[in-house]
């Protein structure tokens, strides 16, 4: 051993205990994934939260009451709805103390038997008035939008040119959004005259909640004068038109549904982890101890041979670091084979706002699962290392017997 490295030892005493490594291994991978994941689940609910308060790009947005849950679903998940009262509240509340801007949109939600398999969100704009999407486009030199031509989320898996079909109508796509970590990810945008032009359609009579000759819209969205206190403002509109069936709410009221559901996840995350990595601490202690009662032979051997404690202990610990390496390697692979490919599916699924991995967030969470392993190991080796230090190699060999 004198005359090897530590890492070359190291690496053959692995690949002789190949069982004792898989098990280690195996279990440390399931450490690894597990911390891997629920840390990057909670730091992309985080990122959605944050980009959608900074995309809306609204002081304070206006729904009809009845319709609050629908909205909240369609922003952040992209669950499509159809939702409209009338537009004369833009006139209501432009006039209000404190507004500088207001804009609308109206959310209807397509038919499955014209898109491919089931109903999107589309959302109908005035490109002249908005300002939550509009500064998007004018990025990508688009400042008006035709009634046969549509805007698209980046998770449609759409490009620019394609012809999509809503509502019996053709749309050629002139616009993909980037990623933004909202509902707008999954809808498409068309402007407010082809939404009535839906309407006006004899084969979609009855079809909207709305008619032809009636104008109306979803939301309205409202940019306040610079310095003006947008709970002040909300609390207004509220008291002036209680009765009337509307809702109101700033930008940070109308994320906090979400951001209270985001609390609850980490603080069930943390004590499931919790659990998790106590369960894996005891499973390791029992693993330890067998393989360090097992190798006592070859210990006392190395000992025999004037080899030194303290080198003994470094094999081990490179072991060690070596499945610890390996281990998380193969964890945060087996995430991101899952999760890069299907991150839309598993963010519908855990009826979630935004899921992504970039590469800041796997250097960072993949350096929280690997120490987290090297934890779980020290805490889970030392009585046995210690054990073993305080014997000599004489008494190593009579106990490998025992």
């Amino acid at each position: 051993m004198k005359n090897r490295t530590i890492w070359w030892v190291a690496i053959q005493n692995l690949r002789r205990q190949k069982f004792q490594s898989v098990i280690l291994t195996a279990l440390l991978t399931v450490t690894a994934l597990t911390v891997f994941f629920s840390a990057s689940l909670a730091e992309s609910m985080k990122e959605g939260l944050e980009k959608t308060k900074d995309r809306l790009g609204a002081d304070i947005i206006v729904v009809p009451n009845r319709f609050v849950s629908s909205i909240e679903d369609a922003l952040f998940l992209g669950k499509p709805c159809t939702v409209n009262f009338d537009k004369s509240w833009l006139d209501k509340i432009s006039a209000e103390e404190g507004v500088e801007q207001v804009s609308y949109q109206l959310y209807l939600s397509s038919l499955n038997s014209d898109c491919c398999e089931t109903s999107m969100q589309l959302i109908a704009f005035d490109i002249n008035s908005d300002f939550a999407v509009a500064p998007w486009l004018s990025e990508d030199g688009i400042h008006s939008v035709a009634d046969d031509e549509i805007i698209v989320g980046s998770s449609m898996n759409k490009k620019v040119g394609d012809v999509v079909k809503y509502f019996g109508r053709n749309f050629t796509v002139i616009d993909v959004l980037e990623e933004t970590g909202m509902g707008y990810d999954s809808c498409a945008f068309i402007s407010y005259e082809a939404a009535y032009q839906i309407a006006n359609d004899p084969d979609y009579d009855n079809v909207l909640p709305f008619q032809k000759d009636e104008e109306v819209i979803s939301m309205v969205l409202v940019k306040l004068k610079e310095g003006d206190d947008s709970a002040k403002v909300k609390e207004e509109l509220m008291s002036q038109y209680a009765d009337e069936g509307i809702a109101v709410y700033t930008n940070s009221d109308l994320v906090g549904r979400f951001s209270d559901e985001l609390k609850n996840y980490i603080s069930y995350a943390t004590i499931f982890q919790g659990l998790f990595l106590l369960m894996a601490v005891i499973a390791l202690y029992g693993i330890y101890s067998v393989i360090i009662h097992l190798r006592k032979a070859e210990f006392g051997t190395y000992f025999s041979f004037g080899t030194e404690k303290k080198r003994i202990l470094l094999m081990l610990l490179s072991e060690l670091l070596l499945v610890a390496v390996t281990s998380t390697a193969i964890g945060i692979g087996l995430v991101c084979l899952i999760t890069i490919p299907f991150h839309e599916a598993i963010r519908q699924s855990l009826s979630i706002p935004y899921l992504r991995l970039g590469g800041t967030e796997l250097a960072k969470n993949g350096a929280y699962a690997f120490c987290t392993n090297l934890l779980v190991c020290a805490l889970a080796s030392v009585k046995s290392y210690y054990s073993l230090a305080r014997l000599d190699g004489i008494a190593l060999i009579k106990s490998s017997g025992e």
